[in-house]
């Protein structure tokens, strides 16, 4: 079986476990005052849509979705080819393969994680974003954001999204009435948000973080996943 298809079952079958964080949410909204907190998603693997623009096609080429698309996943090969990143043993960075510019667009909005493609069939955190916004203090891109990232690097590797993300944080926080944020990570988005916190202050903390909720984290590791993931063998 193509590698993309396994990590689309990987990532629909992770998508599972959001549906329980209706009630974790819950319990930290429904307190004695009735007060609501703005929130963050924070994505897992996979889980943010992806744009490649080739770079052997002139300016005016449009980027195309790249991840999820049907399509491409037929064409396994391919995908690797414009997803795949390239090592730098100097600077020990990642970049981009010579043949796809990947960008992962929507950050700070909720539309690129709520399905991975344009067909509904690829839905992630759409449900849970529908259910919040059954209550008026929850709009998307303001008091309810997503943080989408580049999931082909390890946090340490992806140096812009702690600067980014803490931005981010504090703009929800004073869209949020100055009410402290929720941050959601689902898989690896858990790991990211836990990096990110390890490097703030703890005044910092006690002013801006309400919670960190983790769905579904590695916090031990996760081999068998990469294994999948790497060679296709499913254990």
């Amino acid at each position: 079986m193509p590698h993309s298809i396994l990590l689309v079952q990987y990532i629909l079958l992770c998508s599972i476990t959001l549906v329980y964080t209706i009630p974790m949410l819950t319990l930290v909204n429904n307190n004695h005052t009735g007060i609501k907190y703005p929130i963050i998603l924070i994505p897992g693997l996979g889980g943010s849509q992806a744009y490649c623009k080739p770079k052997d096609v002139g300016s005016s080429f449009a980027p195309f979705n790249l991840w999820i698309n049907f399509f491409h996943m037929l064409l396994p090969n391919k995908v690797f080819d414009y997803f795949r990143l390239q090592h730098d043993p100097y600077t020990y960075e990642s970049h981009d393969s010579n043949e796809c510019d990947v960008t992962f667009p929507g950050w700070g909005d909720t539309w690129s994680v709520e399905y991975l493609s344009q067909h509904i069939s690829f839905e992630y955190f759409g449900s849970l974003v529908s259910e919040l916004m059954k209550d008026k203090f929850y709009v998307r891109n303001f008091t309810m954001r997503g943080a989408p990232y580049d999931f082909r690097k390890s946090p340490d590797d992806n140096k812009q999204f702690v600067m980014k993300f803490k931005h981010l944080v504090e703009e929800t926080y004073t869209n949020g009435l100055d009410r402290p944020v929720v941050l959601l990570g689902h898989s690896l988005g858990s790991l990211y948000t836990l990096y990110f916190l390890k490097n703030q202050t703890k005044h910092w903390k006690q002013k801006y973080i309400k919670s960190f909720l983790s769905v579904s984290a590695p916090l031990g590791g996760t081999v068998n996943a990469l294994m999948s993931v790497t060679s296709g063998i499913c254990t």
